[in-house]
């Protein structure tokens, strides 16, 4: 609730809202820091406005680009996933879960060294430790009795 109350001593006016005090000189003053502060706050609002707007834009964006980056990968017949630098998978398209027959989440945060191979620790020789290594591009051939071998690429990513 506002409570207003105003007073006018040697030319000065008081007005009193709430709990604050705001000296005025009788000349209009009032209006004019009123219109002030009114303007400030539309434009206050309209920059609100205008980041909100850009980052939904942004945000429909990387929407659009992750989209196209799945239909991409997805339809690639080559198993392609995206590991950090704990071996956990962080991606996988289709074509790993086909010949896992595991769905997405039982692959998503988990080691690829278990969820692909079984195993507890990493492959020997594997590819990934290596290019975390070197920053370089390794390959290896990981063999394994109950699926055929497989030709694995390993490249850290660089930071930007």
């Amino acid at each position: 609730m506002l409570f207003v109350r105003v007073s006018k001593i040697d030319g000065w006016i008081t007005v009193l809202f709430a709990t604050s005090i705001i000296p005025f000189f009788a000349g209009g003053g009032f209006g004019v820091l009123i219109g002030i502060r009114q303007y400030k706050l539309t434009k206050s609002n309209e920059q609100l406005a205008k980041q909100i707007n850009d980052r939904k834009l942004t945000e429909e964006t990387l929407r659009e680009s992750e989209a196209q980056k799945r239909a991409i990968l997805d339809a690639a017949i080559d198993t392609i996933r995206l590991v950090d630098k704990d071996m956990r998978v962080i991606w996988a398209n289709k074509a790993n879960t086909k010949e896992l027959k595991k769905g997405l989440q039982e692959l998503v945060g988990n080691t690829c060294y278990n969820t692909l191979l079984g195993r507890e620790t990493p492959c020997p020789g594997c590819p990934t430790k290596k290019a975390l290594a070197s920053g370089g591009i390794e390959r290896a051939v990981i063999e394994q009795t109950d699926i055929k071998g497989w030709s694995i690429p390993g490249n850290k990513e660089r930071d930007p």
